[in-house]
Parts: structure tokens; C-alpha cells; sequence
């Protein structure tokens, strides 16, 4: 069974030992169940990017009742 990581800097840091080990992309995105981007991104970078900030909700909202 596999076990994933707990976070994205966790799977970034499991993408590039996976990396160091010599497994190939494809190898690395069936065992992490990723896709290639996310792959490409972690490789070349050893931080994730920050989150996007939510826009603001535009709607009807509790007080607006």
C-alpha cells in the first residue's frame, strides 16, 4: 500500500528523492498518482508555490437574510 504525503512540500521533497533515485518522470507520476506538471513544478523548484488567495464571495450570505 501506498502511503502519500502528508502536504505539498512533502510531496515535493518525495518527487525529488524519487528523482535523485533515478526513477523516470512517468515512473514518479503512477507512483505519486501525479500528473506531469506537478512533476515538472516540483523538479524545478524545492518549494511549492503559495496558495492563491480566495476571491471574495459575491452572493447571498447569512447576513444579508
Amino acid at each position: 500500500m501506498l502511503v502519500q504525503p502528508k502536504s505539498k512540500v512533502e510531496l515535493y521533497a518525495a518527487i525529488h528523492r524519487d528523482s535523485r533515485a533515478g526513477l523516470s518522470i512517468r515512473a514518479i507520476q503512477s507512483k505519486h498518482s501525479v500528473g506531469f506538471r506537478t512533476v515538472e513544478k516540483a523538479l524545478a523548484s524545492v518549494w511549492p508555490e503559495p496558495r492563491k488567495p480566495l476571491p471574495p464571495r459575491l452572493g447571498w450570505t447569512r447576513s444579508s437574510r
